[in-house]
């Protein structure tokens, strides 16, 4: 996939704003979900802490020396770089300075408070309820208990997906491979290596259309497609094979198959998505990209992308998944169409029945017995697991599959109205200064002030509760154990995306969709000239209607205004209000906004994490311009305010991106993570802003002094 189309663009941005707003505690689903989870192009947040495991957490004597070198600070939320006794001054180091404390006590034992938990704690009591008329409470609670339920759990054991996996093992030829894929009754709910999802691309059509793609980063089991050479394969990634290749053969052998057969199914799943690679791109890939003044929006009719992909059955499919009707497909890459279609032959017959086969199993296996339950979280081989509780699993994952009916659920019990009528009070005031700011600034032309006032005052946010919530009416679990409740979910949320297409996109009904309230996210939906503000987000800040002006400002206003902040930087502004991508701005404008974005990357690559290893100025550019000038805002908001303390809100922005990291931490999350590490959104933003000079007495000499000159102001 060479060059990106204008709509897959607007794809991307959608996805790199949705992914740097959540504090940094947030935790993500693993990669090997259910199908579904792909059927609205909702990307499962990349946190600034993935996955935890003992290898990502045990500092070595070489993690301590490998951390040392960082300018113009170490990094500081390494714990390799926090010992005791360390000289803390808000001039020199202001995230340390706040936050030393905190690492001090998470070196000795402490946890973080767990949000999450809090929530799904209160979820419990929902789940718990069996007096509810409300129908998708009552699916919750469904799913609660046949979760819950571990002896019919484990009386079934692998069962529920034994049929699926010997109707895969007894294929003999390609055709009766297209039989099977071509079979809703049969593979519904089996992945496959061309996806089909409902596609908006509101800037050129109000309506839902059908999308064909195959993106590699969050599809691949091993994410990046450059990881696939074993010969150059790294640490982290091996791991990564390692586990899946034992869950796998855990499955199989299960089921009754042996030890080396089941090792083969998965060497063979791995083949076949090596094969995909050459047409595929890491998350890296996709965020250097440039913007082409020629690219156009990719749509392709059915027969002409089965023309592409020969033998492969791709109207069949289609058809099979709910899609057979759509009059065009927007897709990303023609050449991985040919290349898979070019794959699709009897000589690698066996290689695409263990892809199915294997990514079937991993997307499924969770939910049957215990043993298999506890094989995919690596509990057997981790003596150090600490099982979480079974509510909090079950929250985690309604959160993704069933979004809208455990915000149903929640909201039904616990009302959340007057804060909403809040925060669309306080965007309000955010959206009065962006006003301003606008307006004042001396270096843009009337003629695109007026185009970008105009969107300024079209935005529109979609706060904490929606209006209407999906009720699931046409979803039932009767009579289901859990495994056949998460393929029903699975099978009901692809065919749900499906008949979606053709039908009028209505904006909020679409985000609350994506995400659920209760997730700890913001988001921005530039194709609606949108953005997203969750529940869950306001309570990992700590957000209290007792909270302090200078609080409020520094633990929600800030993300607030960093999500407005999306839409006018180098992505969102070829996003036009009406969601259309295009340069819509005068060439002299928009050739000097770039020279100041590129300022940014400019300073960002000078920053040193660690010897040898520079932050990339290109691949956070948008996230931090979004940093940047939300505290911009935020700063002319705290104007208005008499007596304001500058001090208490300061601290209250640096707190909220307190993390507790590693070396072999942060190593990962610089690999492919588009936001600047939580300390540089500490350091570097607050050091653009003569108040916090003002404030803290820093003057030239000190470790958080930046002369005038080489601060950042993109507007």
């Amino acid at each position: 996939m060479k060059h990106l189309p204008r709509s897959f663009f607007a794809f991307l941005t959608a996805f790199c704003l949705c992914t740097g707003c959540s504090a940094p505690a947030t935790q993500t689903e693993p990669v090997k979900t259910p199908e579904s989870t792909a059927a609205s192009e909702t990307v499962s947040v990349p946190s600034q802490e993935p996955e935890m495991t003992d290898e990502t957490d045990i500092s070595t004597p070489e993690d301590i020396e490998k951390a040392k070198g960082g300018w113009p600070w170490p990094d500081s939320q390494m714990k390799e770089n926090i010992t005791e006794g360390m000289e803390l001054s808000p001039k020199d180091n202001y995230y340390l300075y706040v936050n030393y404390d905190f690492h001090m006590d998470m070196k000795n034992g402490g946890k973080k408070k767990n949000t999450s938990k809090e929530i799904a704690d209160e979820m419990l009591e929902v789940m718990q309820d069996d007096h509810s008329d409300n129908h998708a409470q009552q699916l919750v609670q469904q799913y609660y208990r046949a979760f819950t339920d571990w002896d019919t759990r484990n009386k079934a054991g692998l069962e529920p997906l034994r049929a699926v996996v010997e109707d895969i093992r007894g294929i003999s030829t390609l055709d009766e491979l297209t039989e099977f894929l071509s079979d809703p009754s049969r593979s519904i709910n089996v992945p496959l290596l061309l996806r089909y999802v409902n596609y908006q691309e509101y800037g050129r059509s109000h309506n839902y259309t059908a999308a064909v793609y195959f993106r590699g980063w969050g599809e691949l089991l091993l994410q990046d497609p450059h990881e696939y050479d074993a010969e150059t394969r790294s640490e982290d990634t091996q791991l990564k094979y390692d586990e899946f290749k034992a869950e796998s053969v855990h499955y199989l052998t299960g089921l009754g198959w042996s030890e080396a057969d089941a090792v083969q199914a998965f060497e063979n799943c791995i083949a076949a998505e090596t094969a995909m690679c050459p047409e595929l791109e890491s998350l890296m890939d996709l965020t250097l990209h440039t913007y082409e003044e020629d690219a156009v929006s990719l749509y392709a009719s059915a027969d002409q992308i089965q023309e592409w992909m020969k033998n492969y059955p791709f109207k069949r499919i289609a058809e099979a998944r709910g899609y057979g009707n759509a009059e065009e497909y927007y897709y990303t890459s023609e050449a991985y169409m040919r290349l898979l279609g070019d794959y699709y032959t009897e000589e690698h017959l066996e290689q695409l029945k263990a892809y199915h086969l294997i990514t079937y199993l991993l997307a499924f296996g969770w939910t049957c017995d215990e043993e298999s339950y506890l094989t995919s979280e690596n509990a057997l081989k981790d003596p150090d697991f600490e099982r979480p509780e079974d509510h909090h699993v079950v929250f985690n994952k309604l959160k993704y599959h069933l979004p809208e009916a455990v915000d149903n659920a929640y909201l039904a019990r616990y009302d959340q109205t007057k804060l909403r009528d809040t925060m669309l009070d306080f965007f309000r005031e955010f959206k009065a200064i962006y006003h301003d700011m606008i307006s004042e600034a001396e270096w843009m032309s009337d003629e695109t002030k007026v185009q970008v006032l105009d969107k300024v005052d079209a935005m529109q946010l979609f706060a904490v509760c929606p209006e209407h919530l999906k009720e699931y009416e046409d979803l039932s679990f009767d009579g289901m154990n859990f495994a056949e409740i998460a393929l029903e979910t699975d099978r009901y949320q692809q065919l749900n995306a499906a008949s979606l297409v053709g039908k009028e996109i209505i904006p909020d009904e679409y985000a609350w969709s994506v995400m659920s309230t209760l997730e700890d996210n913001a988001r921005a939906f530039p194709e609606f000239d949108g953005l997203m503000f969750t529940l869950g987000i306001l309570k990992d800040g700590g957000y209290s209607p007792d909270m302090s002006t200078e609080e409020l400002y520094g633990v929600v206003g800030t993300v607030l205004a960093h999500e407005i902040s999306h839409c006018f930087d180098e992505n969102g502004a070829r996003i036009t209000k009406e969601g259309e991508v295009k340069d819509w701005w005068k060439e002299e404008d928009l050739e000097e906004f770039r020279k100041r974005v590129q300022k940014v990357v400019d300073f960002y690559d000078g920053i040193t994490i660690c010897e040898g290893v520079q932050a990339n100025g290109s691949m956070i550019s948008a996230e931090a311009t979004a940093d940047i000038t939300g505290m911009q805002a935020t700063l002319k908001l705290a104007e208005k305010q008499e007596n304001f303390d500058y001090d208490e809100f300061f601290r209250s922005y640096a707190w909220l991106w307190r993390i507790d990291s590693s070396y072999k931490r942060d190593m990962m999350i610089l690999k492919d993570d588009p936001h600047p590490l939580a300390y540089l959104r500490v350091n570097t933003v607050v050091q653009q802003f003569d108040e916090f000079y003002e404030t803290y007495d820093v003057k030239e000499g000190d470790g958080m002094y930046l002369a005038p000159e080489d601060r950042i102001v993109v507007w």
